[in-house]
């Protein structure tokens, strides 16, 4: 009879144990808790939600093992192709495995040309670097002082840098002439990388002694370094009749680097 008793208080202290783990499994699965009972914190790491919050940080922490290095720009000699040379590393300690785009401009009178994006696909071990070449798809014309280039990671802006672009251009305006109604101007590319000059032509202003209009213009779109180039047109209408008072420009973007007066020689 004793043990009777005892059995029976054994199993009802049971049931209370296991009646007092319930607010713990409604608060697990959402459910409310009962007003004025105490909430039960959830086991760290249980929830779905708690293993996509550690995922989501660790790709945060993932990007930031990247390192950007110097972004560095290559003109050619033989044409008008520019690149930009982009390295990468992972300064973890564990790989990075993800993509990295990239676009870039040339800021230009206050607004923004752009210059072409890309994407890196990567797979970097801890420590490794990549090394990767890009075209703009404009070239670095002489006009353009700057090119900013800005990396993202699932759209967000995660590097950008503001490029300096220092290449000095030069040229020679070796002849200009006009014979039977066509203007021809020969140029020499003297810098150290292919581009491009344009011949700007300028009229008397009759209005305004000393003045000049535009008056026509050639374009020379790629001369290699150290080459020449000659080219024609139509002399423009509306030219003065004496040919000799046309004022000749050689231009490298906005810069003029040379002038002179149709039919003299060159300087």
């Amino acid at each position: 009879m004793g043990m009777s008793v005892v059995a029976r208080g054994i199993g009802m202290m049971l049931i209370m144990v296991a009646c007092a783990g319930v607010p713990a499994l409604a608060e697990e699965a959402g459910t409310a808790v009962a007003p004025g009972q105490k909430a039960i914190r959830t086991p760290v790491g249980a929830p779905v939600s708690d293993k996509l919050t550690t995922m989501k940080n660790a790709a945060i922490k993932g990007v930031a093992m990247l390192r950007f290095e110097p972004v560095r720009i290559r003109q050619t000699a033989a044409d008008c192709r520019c690149e930009y040379e982009v390295t990468i590393r992972n300064t973890g300690t564990s790989r990075f495995k993800g993509d990295i785009g990239v676009s870039t401009v040339f800021p230009y009178k206050g607004e923004t040309i752009t210059g072409g994006t890309n994407a890196y696909h990567l797979d970097l071990a801890a420590g490794a670097s990549v090394t990767e070449t890009r075209p703009f798809t404009m070239g670095c014309e002489p006009r353009f002082k700057q090119v900013q280039i800005s990396f993202r990671n699932s759209g967000t802006v995660i590097n950008a840098q503001t490029i300096d672009l220092t290449q000095a251009y030069s040229g020679t305006l070796l002849e200009v002439k006009e014979a039977s109604g066509m203007i021809s101007a020969t140029v020499k590319n003297t810098s150290g990388v292919a581009t491009s000059f344009f011949v700007q032509f300028h009229k008397p202003n009759p209005n305004s002694p000393g003045a000049w209009l535009p008056a026509g213009g050639i374009a020379f779109d790629c001369v290699a370094a150290g080459n020449s180039m000659t080219r024609s047109a139509n002399v423009p209408t509306g030219w003065p009749a004496d040919h000799s008072s046309i004022k000749v420009l050689l231009m490298s973007g906005e810069s003029s680097v040379q002038e002179q007066m149709l039919g003299a020689g060159a300087k």
